[in-house]
């Protein structure tokens, strides 16, 4: 989940980028715009991929903003996604909680940017259709996890490539006797 934490006066702004991200990532994301000034609470259950886009000016961001943080922060230890949004390019301090990020300047002439930023954070970079993933792995203690994360890739959209994948023969996508390298490589 994308949370976009907002600061009062930020509202048209947070909800052009919120557009944007939906636009880019359709159905692999959820985004939930929450105002700094509520005393709102994390709207779902903690999960890995969460992302929380705090979009800031240079007025004072309120008490209930940086305790909002601080919980977001505590609850997910070191693994905790943040990124600081400076509305104001010639304040690019982050609010108190969000101190120690550095702020990603916001352009909107190129949204572009913020997308990207947030895919990457998310790994949800990698959009190409006509791209695959080499899934690489060792047989004898690899399989259970290397089919994990190719069922979690093409759940995302992705088209994950395993040796043991099936072609609609039946046969394994790398044959015996086949030039490996070369196939991935392909």
């Amino acid at each position: 989940m994308v949370v976009i934490l907002y600061q009062d006066g930020c509202q048209d702004i947070t909800q052009k980028i919120a557009e944007h991200l939906m636009t880019a990532f359709a159905d692999h994301i959820v985004v939930e715009c929450i105002s700094a000034d509520s005393a709102a609470a994390w709207p779902s259950d903690v999960s890995w991929d969460d992302l929380l886009i705090v979009i800031y000016d240079k007025k004072d961001f309120p008490l209930s903003g940086n305790t909002f943080i601080s919980q977001y922060m505590q609850s997910r230890g070191g693994t905790a996604l943040l990124l600081p949004v400076a509305v104001d390019v010639t304040f690019p301090k982050p609010p108190e909680a969000a101190a120690a990020i550095k702020a990603l300047p916001y352009d909107s002439e190129k949204p572009g940017r913020l997308v990207n930023r947030v895919g990457g954070m998310l790994g949800l970079r990698l959009q190409g259709r006509d791209s695959k993933i080499f899934i690489s792995y060792r047989a004898s203690d690899g399989t259970a996890v290397a089919k994990q994360l190719y069922d979690h890739l093409v759940a995302l959209g992705h088209r994950p490539f395993l040796d043991e994948a099936k072609e609609l023969d039946g046969e394994t996508a790398i044959l015996p006797g086949s030039a490996v390298q070369k196939q991935i490589d392909d």
